[in-house]
Formats: C-alpha cells, sequence, structure tokens
C-alpha cells in the first residue's frame, strides 16, 4: 500500500479534498460517504484535532505546559508579566467603553510615577491615558506603580504602538465574541 505524508503523519487514505485539493464540489459533501465525514474519520485529521486542543489548553493555562512545569521560575515570571500588563490593559479597555481620547500632546517617554500621597501635576499635557494611570497609581495600584518605576524603558508597555496593539487585541477578542452568539 502506498502512503502519503500529510503534516507529521502516514495516511493510508488519498489526502485528496480539504487537504491537497481545494473542495469544488459540494454534491458529494455531506452523509455516510460524503468527503465532510470522510476527512473527519482520517487519522490525519484526528491527529491534528487532537494537537489542536492540546495548543489550546496551553494556551489557556500556560502551567500545564511541560516547559513551563519544567521551569517554575518561567512560570513565575509569566504570572508577573501578566499582573503588570493587567492594570495597563484594563485602562485601555475602560477607556475604550467610555469613549475616551487616548493621546495628548506629549505622551512619549519616560513617565513619571506620583507617590501615593502626591497630587503633583504635571505642565505637558501626557494625554488621557497616561493621566488614569497616574491616577491608579495614586489610588494605590503598587504593582503598576512599581513596574513603571523599574521597567526599562523600552519595556514599560504603554507606547502608542502597545496601545494601538492592545487596542487590535481587543477588537478581534470583541468579533470572536459576536461572531459565537447566534444572529438576531
Amino acid at each position: 500500500m502506498m502512503y502519503q505524508v500529510v503534516g507529521e503523519s502516514k495516511c493510508e487514505t488519498e489526502a485528496g479534498v480539504l487537504v491537497i485539493k481545494p473542495l469544488k464540489k459540494f454534491n458529494k459533501l455531506l452523509g455516510k460517504d460524503g468527503n465532510l465525514e470522510k476527512h473527519q474519520n482520517n487519522k490525519y485529521h484526528k491527529t491534528a484535532v487532537e494537537r489542536a486542543k492540546q495548543f489550546l489548553k496551553d494556551f489557556r493555562k500556560p502551567e500545564l505546559e511541560i516547559q513551563n512545569q519544567l521551569s517554575k521560575s518561567r512560570l513565575k515570571q509569566i504570572q508577573e508579566n501578566r499582573k503588570r500588563l493587567m492594570p495597563i490593559i484594563d485602562t485601555i479597555i475602560t477607556m475604550g467603553k467610555q469613549d475616551i481620547a487616548f493621546r495628548g500632546h506629549r505622551d512619549d517617554g519616560f513617565v513619571d510615577v506620583p507617590s501615593v500621597s502626591s497630587q503633583q501635576q504635571s505642565i505637558a499635557n501626557e494625554g488621557n491615558f497616561r493621566a488614569i494611570l497616574k491616577m491608579k497609581i495614586r489610588a494605590g495600584d503598587n504593582i503598576l506603580g512599581e513596574h513603571l518605576k523599574s521597567a526599562s524603558s523600552r519595556a514599560t508597555y504603554i507606547s502608542k504602538t502597545t496601545q494601538n496593539s492592545i487596542i487590535d487585541c481587543c477588537g478581534e477578542e470583541i468579533l470572536s465574541i459576536c461572531n459565537k452568539k447566534p444572529c438576531l
């Protein structure tokens, strides 16, 4: 019997429609001997589905990923990074929901982190995003304050580029949620 390689698996059946050839004829799509049924029962399809499920499981719970189990320090770093990002992401989501503009005239570079008791005001308008971050720090968000004080200027995650990336990610998440809901 001739074997054909699909992905990393050898197939005893011919990998045709939905793998190598595009689906052009829909008359044999459904049913017991339909293209979808045949494809779904192939070993390479079942393997691909299992790998996809494992990928999503690892993605959603990084503590279950083998390399993270082997390296507790790596897992700890991932969790710390998420704690640092959460107030920034939360601020971006809140500003988006409230339709608040993000940027001001001088919103690049180092953020002057105020102390909790400080009411110091910057002369330049740094923009709403930075103002809200500073307010969170004054309100007691120690993780955010420590992050902005200690992080390298290239790793604060508050640049315009990072803001836009997070906004794009939020947009993709909103679309995926909307696409899962039934149409009205």
